[in-house]
């Protein structure tokens, strides 16, 4: 029953994520930032609150897909604030000197991104396991 619950945050929290990357993608840069500060709080206590007041009016099976929505602020606040410091013009200089795509990632992307992307996926795994151990309770 929890690989179940634990399935289902996840496929949440990967729909909140897409959902918080349109967001980087269209939303200028301190919006963002101020944005997700805003929101990290309150949605992470709406998650793990959720089972509790959820349980108390009705009964639902789609109660563990939102707890994954609301976790992905928090999944997301790191990977997107290493993306917002980096400094504007670094992919158009690499273009400049000569980097494919292949030497952008390697060289640039995959160095700024490595830490937060670690960090943010054992913040997951221990946000997500929590929610669906709450959900059986």
């Amino acid at each position: 029953m929890i690989f179940h619950n634990l399935l289902i945050v996840l496929s949440g929290l990967l729909s909140g994520c897409v959902l918080a990357a349109l967001f980087l993608r269209v939303l200028p840069r301190p919006v963002c930032r101020n944005l997700g500060l805003l929101l990290l709080l309150p949605t992470l206590g709406t998650a793990f609150m959720l089972p509790a007041v959820h349980k108390a009016i009705i009964s639902g099976s789609y109660l563990p897909f939102w707890q994954g929505v609301l976790l992905a602020t928090a999944i997301v606040f790191p990977i997107g604030n290493a993306v917002l410091r980096r400094p504007s013009d670094l992919t158009r200089a690499a273009i400049g000197l000569g980097a494919d795509t292949t030497a952008r990632l390697r060289l640039i992307w995959l160095p700024l991104l490595l830490p937060s992307i670690l960090f943010s996926s054992l913040l997951a795994a221990v946000l997500s396991f929590t929610c669906a151990a709450l959900d059986l309770s």
